[in-house]
């Protein structure tokens, strides 16, 4: 199983951003959260090319605070942030810093102490009282508000929308929104839908032009009883 390596700074190696992202879409199963960290440190047993020179194992020179070491062990902290600026502060303990810790095998009552210990480590949003926060979250009184696909969460940086590719010459996709006004004798609305305009580039070919192409006339050959021309040698069996 292969792991995306687009979420953070760098697009060709995995970092904490990339982690995170993969942490995501188990927030809420803790046994998801660890199936999927054990098979992160599989993978990148397999393919260490994919890792900065700090976040490499210890045994292959890596750091002891870098992201292959920190996967590993079994320690709270804050250094989950990584090198990204949109996600959370290092200092503080937040909705990453939290998937990382319980996938690492550390329980919420573990988490909760060591929180209740250290008050300083949490933001505003996350303190106790906060729906949707951490200390709430670690209570079981409320429940995780992010989304569950991290395509759509707004603190990773992704793709730009519309993909606009590579090759200036190729043809782009523009995004829509069409709302769709129900109606009340109607039990049963639509939702509102984005339509996708294609705008051709040099590159784009029409169908008309398609078409000559595929109809265009075969150069014809003629028939020749000149050996000579074929050019081959004939194979002789003994």
């Amino acid at each position: 199983m292969a792991f995306e390596t687009k979420y953070g700074s760098s697009k060709e190696l995995f970092g904490h951003s990339d982690y995170a992202a993969a942490l995501l879409p188990h927030k809420e199963s803790t046994a998801d959260l660890q199936t999927t960290r054990n098979r992160v440190l599989d993978w990148l047993d397999q393919n260490q090319h994919l890792l900065g020179p700090k976040n490499k194992p210890l045994s292959a020179g890596g750091e002891a605070l870098g992201l292959y070491e920190d996967i590993s062990k079994s320690e709270l902290h804050t250094r989950w942030k990584g090198s990204h600026p949109n996600l959370q502060s290092e200092t503080h303990f937040g909705h990453f810093d939290l998937d990382a810790s319980r996938a690492a095998g550390i329980n919420d009552d573990m988490i909760l102490a060591w929180l209740t210990e250290n008050p300083q480590l949490l933001t505003s949003e996350n303190v106790e009282g906060q729906a949707g926060g951490v200390f709430e979250l670690l209570k079981g009184t409320t429940t995780d508000t992010r989304t569950s696909i991290p395509e759509q969460h707004p603190g990773i940086a992704y793709g730009t929308d519309p993909y606009v590719p590579p090759d200036p010459n190729s043809p782009t996709v523009t995004r829509n929104p069409v709302p769709w006004e129900g109606r009340e004798d109607l039990s049963i609305e639509r939702n509102t839908r984005d339509s996708l305009a294609i705008n051709p580039g040099s590159n784009f070919i029409a169908s008309k032009q398609r078409a000559s192409i595929r109809n265009k006339a075969r150069p014809k050959f003629t028939k020749t009883k000149d050996l000579s021309r074929q050019g081959r040698q004939s194979l002789k069996i003994s």
